[in-house]
């Protein structure tokens, strides 16, 4: 595809993440259709334009909307966004590979390894489906903070270029700032390590340690 070209998206996952991304990439004028398989969701957001489910009140572009049909938003799609968490992720990926083209751009935002395997999702993606153009779209993002507008950044993984500047374009202009990378790996355990750390952190609150303390306890834990 052209540089500047619009593209067309599907975001795997309804939740609340998924949605803002879809909000921000619908707002930036690209072709964009969020997948979930609750009904009510689709409705939501097709006819009202809210994710009431998890978003409230909060006003979602009108040229977003929502399909249940999986099958459908891939053939729609050039590039596919997985917004699920790790427990359902990898069902999900499986049932794509039916429909995946080699051409797809496929990025997930699944802070977590696979449950059942242990392994990275980018290695279940690589499993399931028969594309090679693999991202991890991953930064310290809250759905409500990137929905209301605060400045944010996010890391794109991949070794390749075409999945950054899917990315890259799909959020330009906006207040999320896309900053690209080849380490795929490092970011996905990065992803799934901090989880670890935020319930270390939460206990160490819990007990009564300060700023300083839980300061030293993120650091330390990513070395």
């Amino acid at each position: 595809m052209q540089a500047g070209k619009k593209k067309r998206f599907l975001v795997a996952g309804g939740g609340a993440f998924g949605t803002i991304l879809g909000h921000i990439i619908a707002n930036n004028g690209h072709s964009i259709a969020i997948w979930s398989h609750h009904p009510s969701v689709v409705q939501d957001i097709t006819k009202n334009h809210r994710n009431s489910k998890y978003l409230g009140d909060f006003p979602l572009s009108p040229s977003l909307h929502a399909t249940s049909h999986l099958a459908k938003g891939v053939a729609d799609g050039t590039t596919i966004i997985l917004a699920i968490p790790a427990h359902s992720c990898g069902s999900v990926i499986a049932s794509l590979g039916e429909w995946v083209r080699p051409d797809h751009v496929i990025v997930h935002t699944t802070k977590g390894l696979d449950p059942c395997s242990g392994k990275p999702m980018s290695e279940i993606i690589r499993k399931e489906t028969c594309t090679r153009k693999i991202g991890i779209l991953s930064g310290p993002n809250l759905a409500r903070d990137l929905g209301n507008g605060q400045p944010a950044g996010a890391l794109i993984a991949s070794h390749f270029p075409e999945v950054w500047t899917h990315i890259e374009e799909a959020f330009a202009g906006s207040h999320l700032r896309i900053y690209p990378s080849r380490d795929i790996i490092a970011t996905e355990l990065s992803g799934a390590f901090k989880n670890i750390i935020a319930f270390t952190v939460g206990v160490g609150k819990s007990i009564g340690l300060q700023e300083t303390a839980l300061a030293l306890l993120t650091s330390r834990g990513y070395q």
